[in-house]
């Protein structure tokens, strides 16, 4: 095969390399957006619980509020009956239950307390996580505008490699076409060519015979990687 086919692809796998390269800086900032964006989703969840939490403390506090208003009335009326009582039993009887619907009045009154307290620091809570993810949302659409920016700007240079390599690709000869052509299809996600390191395939491995690896040295054919089936590409030609 014509030296030539070689020199074109030496400048295709450069320009191959370039894109490969600008698209990993385009992953790179994508990933700041996605970074952002899981930020946003793991506190809108905590705010969710957090405002699960307190609606239950709400409701909780609602039903113990309740309980001791009852509470109370009882007590009230203890008092009541204990102005009428008619004896010493009597009054001794309501003087213990009232003592009993005082402790159970402590008991409401210090799980309400508790529950205050609760509330207090989840509506902290809710307030920070609110105010962390409306300050994480409005620094999302900055980021996304700087983003969509330099994606852009990276996209156009890719283009114009895409636009390079394809033109050099024009003049090579119809089976070194076909072989490039087979390559680009099988590795459309990563690189189609590998070079030679000693006697090994750099990006695999592989470790070359001695008929493959003077085929490969020769540059008169197009020779494959048997192990990663790449084009083997020589610096120097």
């Amino acid at each position: 095969m014509a030296q030539n086919d070689f020199r074109i692809l030496k400048v295709v796998d450069s320009l191959l390399l370039q894109i490969k390269g600008i698209e990993e800086k385009i992953d790179d900032e994508m990933e700041r957006i996605s970074f952002i964006e899981s930020q946003i989703i793991s506190k809108q969840k905590e705010l969710e619980s957090c405002n699960s939490i307190l609606k239950e403390i709400h409701q909780n506090s609602s039903q113990v509020e309740k309980e001791l208003h009852e509470v109370e009335n009882e007590i009230e009326k203890s008092n009541s009956h204990m102005l009428k009582a008619s004896s010493q039993k009597e009054v001794e009887a309501l003087e213990h239950e009232k003592e009993n619907l005082g402790k159970k009045a402590e008991d409401l009154q210090e799980t309400l307390l508790n529950l205050m307290e609760q509330d207090e620091l989840n509506t902290t809570k809710s307030k920070e996580l609110d105010e962390f993810i409306t300050g994480a949302l409005s620094s999302k659409k900055d980021i996304q505008q700087e983003v969509d920016k330099t994606t852009n700007e990276l996209s156009e240079e890719i283009e114009a490699l895409q636009v390079d390599w394809k033109s050099d690709a024009k003049n090579l000869s119809d089976s070194s076409k076909a072989i490039l052509k087979n390559s680009l299809k099988q590795f459309s996600k990563s690189h189609p060519f590998t070079h030679l390191n000693g006697n090994s395939c750099k990006l695999c491995g592989y470790s070359l015979d001695s008929t493959l690896l003077r085929a490969v040295e020769d540059c008169k054919n197009l020779e494959i990687c048997p192990g990663c089936n790449r084009i083997f590409i020589i610096n120097e030609t």
